[in-house]
């Protein structure tokens, strides 16, 4: 592909299916912290068997990112489109990096909220909450990214 118009129909395709992993990952983070699991109150296995395919989906879609990126280094230097491509994908690519790995620590929070919930000897507080932290952390830096890629999706339009 080497149809400029190709790699921006093939982003939005990409942006669509990143947005819907990102709904259902959501709606699993909302259930997980709701007040009942706060407390301990709700059964969270459920939601354990999201995740993997979540991770799964996420990985499929950062290779699909990864090959893009790839393809657009190989752009000419003079193709006017070649920077916001290039700075889209590398955008893109952190975005979705750093959403698997938000994913991830939510999957070990969602363990430690389990364990305690069961009332298991080996719960331990320090642990959560450092996971917790950790989790955190990673959706502020997606979030970023998501902010930064909105606003360079209106230029790549």
């Amino acid at each position: 592909m080497t149809d400029p118009a190709a790699y921006k129909i093939e982003a939005s395709a990409l942006v669509s299916e990143v947005g819907e992993v990102l709904d259902a990952y959501l709606r699993i983070d909302d259930q997980l912290f709701s007040w009942k699991n706060t407390f301990g109150w709700n059964n969270v296995e459920p939601l354990k068997p999201q995740i993997p395919l979540l991770l799964e989906r996420m990985g499929l879609l950062i290779g699909k990112v990864k090959a893009q990126q790839a393809q657009i280094a190989e752009l000419s230097d003079d193709d006017p489109d070649k920077p916001v491509l290039a700075e889209f994908y590398k955008l893109f690519d952190n975005y979705t990096d750093t959403l698997k790995l938000a994913i991830q620590g939510m999957n070990r929070v969602l363990g430690h909220i389990e364990t305690k919930r069961l009332k298991k000897a080996d719960f331990k507080k320090v642990r959560y909450e450092s996971d917790l932290m950790i989790y955190k952390t990673q959706v502020d830096k997606y979030q970023l990214y998501g902010e930064k890629l909105n606003k360079l999706i209106q230029r790549l339009q």
